[in-house]
Order: structure tokens, then sequence, then C-alpha cells
């Protein structure tokens, strides 16, 4: 299967790190979100400092990278913090909340 390869670079250390992979764009999308959404994580303290490029495509059947020339930027961390997609993970995760607090109650 052909994985699409994703990395984070640090401006502040100007490196890269190791690749993330993801089935698509969407699902990257949805990954970094959920990683950058942690309010423990120094990507949500210094969601400025971050920058998600896709870097190629991995295929998990042969073992054979495809790289760009190039990486191509997608996004900052700030971008996602604060997007449509990241509210609505958001509410995803207090409405689990919610419901866990509520079966325990039920139960006792």
């Amino acid at each position: 299967m052909n994985l699409e390869a994703y990395t984070i670079y640090d401006i502040k250390a100007k490196t890269y790190e190791p690749p993330r992979f993801a089935l698509n764009e969407n699902t990257a999308k949805r990954m970094f979100i959920v990683l950058f959404q942690n309010v423990q994580s120094m990507y949500n303290k210094f969601p400025l400092d971050y920058q998600v490029f896709f870097i190629g495509n991995y295929n998990d059947e042969t073992a054979e990278f495809n790289n760009l020339d190039k990486p191509t930027y997608k996004y900052t961390a700030s971008d996602l913090i604060g997007s449509d997609d990241a509210n609505q993970a958001l509410l995803f995760q207090k409405n689990q909340v919610a419901n866990t607090a509520q079966e325990k109650e039920e139960r006792t």
C-alpha cells in the first residue's frame, strides 16, 4: 500500500522530524490536528514554530520511498489548532468525556 509521508519542520531548531505516514492528505490533516491540540505539547505552546511538509510516498509492501525533490509546505500548527476540523475534534472529545462521566454515574 502506498502511504503519504509528512514531516514537521521546527523553525527554531531548523530541523525536520522523522517522517509520519498517512493514507492520504485528509487523514494526515486529522493526525496533525490531534497531535497539535495536545495542550501539553510544544506544538501547542509554540504553534507558529512548527510547519508540516509533504515529502513523498512510501510503499509498505516494497519498502520503497519516492521522495519529492523538495518538501511541499502544507500548514503550520497554528493553522490547524484553530481550524473548523480542530474545533470539531474538540467537540467530539468533550462529548466523549461527558458520555464517560454519564456512564460512570449510571453504574453507581
